[in-house]
């Protein structure tokens, strides 16, 4: 008989959770690693700020620039959700395309106010202008 080695298989290191895009109804996030820091570009109300950060436990925890000021921030990620907190505001992020995002940025103009289409048949359209009025179309 032939003896077969048995071969010793090493486990692949983890995805970062924390590499990606990651959106909500705010804006999105984009995070990237080089060495040990990541840095990206926060997308909120329509603005940029680049940031930097480095990973301390299971969080990230960085510094963005906003009007002449430097503010704190900790981001966490559980499964597809990154929780972002800055200014003690919370803002809970999915993972995604950061295209996503400023699609749905276009289709509200911008200031978030809603957009919608009912029914099926195409009939009735109800969409909320960037102007805060209401328009139908039937």
């Amino acid at each position: 008989l032939m003896a077969q080695s048995k071969g010793t298989a090493t486990a692949a290191p983890a995805a970062d959770p924390y590499l990606g895009s990651f959106i909500s109804e705010r804006g999105s996030m984009t995070v990237r690693k080089q060495g040990s820091s990541y840095s990206g570009t926060i997308i909120a109300y329509g603005a940029e700020y680049p940031y930097t950060a480095r990973k301390i436990g299971r969080s990230l925890v960085g510094t963005f620039q906003a009007q002449g000021q430097g503010f704190l921030f900790s981001a966490a990620v559980q499964g597809d959700q990154l929780t972002f907190v800055a200014n003690g505001q919370t803002t809970v992020l999915q993972r995604g395309s950061g295209s996503t995002a400023n699609r749905r940025r276009e289709e509200t103009g911008g200031d978030e106010r809603r957009r919608e289409e009912t029914g099926g048949d195409g009939r009735r359209r109800e969409e909320m202008r960037g102007d805060g009025r209401r328009r139908e179309e039937t």
